[in-house]
């Protein structure tokens, strides 16, 4: 006990921060995480750029049809929920490298094909929701693919900093992408963005071509059916002692949460009364929120991440019940930098007990339940309080909505007693 107490004493708090800092950045000395890393962050841009010109390209198609723009989310969703947890299953069986060749290749083909019937003309309506639906496939083999190749780049006392750093970049991509979208769909066209997507995607490939992995293990392939191999991938979540109770409360943030895009015009037109620029700082003080969370972890990396799960995902609720109660501008631009950060946090720490808990033969299969809740759930809780909002007012469906997950993170602070960051093993 002397000598843990010793050593805490020889570092200043200015050090310890110091030393936090280098630790965040020094992930990206890892040279084939640094390749993964600028491979999404290129290629994140991209794909906000091809979300932006996709609603635009149905909006024109469908003469502003709202139910169009639906259409479209609706069949990405299905993708997700009908392929995700096979998706992990099929990235468990193979090289999770040798996947990303082929998903990344296939997502670039579909963003291409999308760009050249644009650029001529020739896109209809049925043409690009079929090809949303065909993305979303392919995610859903993608996304397990890259969460799970990351613990083989970095040692596993850094994958918590460098899961943050991911956060970061895919956040600045969301800043960065829809505003370099807009401009160019203004100035050179809608097929611009689909094309420079697919030519994100490329940049992905060289850089996984790039990569010096040291030679693995032939993979140990499940030897129950893929089906089969599906449902004992779940098991291990459900025989973790944290992590079911962590899924469960990252999925009903994402399932009562209602989206940035989806709350903050309602709120801005039927409570506060506001135009157009207000609405932009509404949404600005969002993502600002969301940067600011995304840097304060990748410098403070692990901690005690069961508790500040909890405690975020009530800093969270409580910061939608602020927003939804209050019309002042101010008071929910505050509330908004923070519930946007906090909602950050959560994701960010759910993921990371997601990949610190599950062993590497099942890890695919664990990661798929990510790319379920956010590519599958998180857009059917819109469409839920989307209609629920319609049915009763914003405020009292934000408010309940801020409500339950405030309730339930209650009940789970008391059902968490023990944090297992560094105590338990896989």
């Amino acid at each position: 006990m002397q000598t843990r107490r010793e050593g805490r004493s020889s570092l200043t708090r200015p050090e310890i921060a110091r030393s936090a800092r280098l630790a965040a950045w020094a992930v990206l000395r890892h040279g084939n995480f640094r390749l993964l890393w600028i491979g999404q962050a290129v290629s994140g841009v991209g794909t906000f750029m091809q979300v932006v010109g996709q609603s635009l390209l149905v909006l024109k198609l469908s003469h502003d049809s709202a139910v169009a723009l639906g259409a479209v989310s609706l069949a990405q969703a299905l993708a997700f929920f009908a392929f995700s947890l096979l998706g992990g299953g099929v990235v468990d069986r193979f090289d999770k490298r040798r996947v990303l060749f082929v998903t990344q290749s296939l997502l670039a083909l579909l963003a291409g094909t999308l760009a050249a019937l644009t650029a001529t003309n020739t896109a209809t309506l049925p043409i690009v929701v079929g090809l949303a639906f065909l993305s979303g496939v392919v995610a859903s083999f993608d996304q397990p693919a890259r969460s799970s190749l990351l613990p083989s780049l970095v040692p596993r006392e850094d994958l918590p900093h460098a899961t943050a750093l991911n956060s970061l970049a895919m956040t600045t991509a969301g800043t960065l992408g829809p505003a370099v979208a807009g401009l160019t769909a203004a100035t050179l066209g809608l097929a611009v963005n689909f094309g420079v997507n697919a030519l994100g995607f490329l940049v992905v490939l060289v850089c996984l071509a790039l990569m010096r992995l040291p030679r693995a293990p032939a993979v140990q392939k499940p030897s129950t059916p893929l089906f089969a191999s599906v449902g004992e991938g779940l098991a291990v979540v459900a025989r973790h002692s944290t992590l079911p109770w962590v899924v469960s409360g990252y999925g009903l943030l994402l399932l009562l949460g209602p989206s940035p895009s989806v709350i903050l015009p309602l709120y801005a037109v039927r409570v506060l009364h506001v135009g157009g620029g207000q609405l932009g700082m509404l949404f600005l003080m969002v993502g600002a929120g969301t940067v600011l969370a995304s840097v304060t972890q990748a410098l403070l990396g692990a901690g005690r991440h069961s508790r500040v799960f909890v405690v975020v995902l009530s800093v969270w609720a409580m910061a939608l019940v602020v927003f939804s109660l209050s019309s002042s501008l101010l008071v929910c631009a505050g509330a908004l930098l923070l519930h946007g950060a906090a909602r950050n946090v959560v994701g960010t720490t759910a993921v990371t007990m997601m990949q610190l808990f599950s062993p590497d033969s099942a890890r695919g299969r664990v990661m798929s339940l990510n790319t379920l809740l956010v590519g599958g759930l998180r857009p059917l809780g819109d469409f839920g309080v989307s209609a629920a909002m319609a049915a009763s007012s914003v405020e009292i469906v934000t408010t309940a909505c801020g409500v339950l997950v405030a309730s339930y993170a209650l009940w789970l602070r008391g059902r968490l007693r023990s944090d297992s960051l560094g105590e338990e093993q896989p």
